[in-house]
C-alpha cells in the first residue's frame, strides 16, 4: 500500500516536473525569438528571465525530490523503506508544498513587477510624445522667429535707404533754396 502510494507521488511529481520542463522551454524560446528578432531589449525580458530562472530551480529541486526516495528503497529493507518513504513522502510533500507556495509568491511579485513595467513604458510613451510635440512646436517658433527676423531686417533696411534719401533730398532742397536766394537778390 506505501509502495503504491510512492509510485504514485513518483507520478505526480514526474508530470509536475515534466510540464516545468515544457515551460521553461517554452521561455527559453520566446527569449531566443525575442533575441534574434529584434535588437531593442523588451521591457518585460527581465521578468520573463527571472521566471525562467524559477521555473529551472523547481524543476531541479523536484529531480532532488525524486531521487531520495529513490535511493532509499534502494538501500533499506521492505520494513524500514515503508517507514522511511513515509516520512520522506512526507517531508517531500512539504517541501514540495513549500515551494509551491513560493513559487505563488514569486509570481505575484513578478505580476506585479510587470504590471508596474508596463505602467512606466506607458507612462514614458507618452512623455516621448508629448516632448516630439514640444520640439515641432518650438522647430515652428524658430522657424517663425528667423522669418519674422529676416523680414525686420528687410524693413529696417528700407527705412535706412528711405531716411538717406530723404537726407539727401533735404540737402538738394537746402542747396536749391540758396540758389534761389541768390538768383533773387541778383535780380532785386
Amino acid at each position: 500500500m506505501h509502495y503504491s502510494n510512492i509510485k504514485a507521488s513518483l507520478g505526480a511529481t514526474e508530470i509536475t516536473m515534466s510540464l516545468l520542463s515544457t515551460l521553461d522551454s517554452q521561455f527559453s524560446k520566446i527569449m531566443g525569438c525575442q533575441k534574434a528578432g529584434n535588437n531593442v531589449e523588451h521591457p518585460l525580458s527581465d521578468q520573463w528571465e527571472t521566471l525562467r530562472v524559477s521555473l529551472k530551480n523547481t524543476t531541479s529541486s523536484l529531480v532532488s525530490y525524486i531521487q531520495t526516495p529513490c535511493e532509499i528503497l534502494n538501500s533499506q529493507d521492505k520494513g524500514q523503506e515503508t517507514t522511511a518513504l513515509e516520512a520522506e513522502k512526507l517531508k517531500s510533500e512539504l517541501r514540495i508544498e513549500e515551494r509551491y507556495n513560493d513559487l505563488l509568491k514569486e509570481s505575484s511579485l513578478d505580476k506585479q513587477l510587470l504590471e508596474a513595467s508596463k505602467e512606466s513604458h506607458e507612462r514614458l510613451e507618452k512623455e516621448v510624445q508629448f516632448l516630439k510635440e514640444e520640439r515641432d512646436s518650438l522647430d515652428v517658433t524658430v522657424s517663425q522667429s528667423s522669418q519674422s527676423t529676416h523680414g525686420m531686417r528687410v524693413i529696417t533696411s528700407d527705412k535706412e535707404n528711405a531716411l538717406k534719401d530723404l537726407h539727401v533730398e533735404l540737402k538738394r532742397r537746402e542747396y536749391m533754396e540758396k540758389e534761389i536766394k541768390q538768383i533773387s537778390f541778383a535780380f532785386f
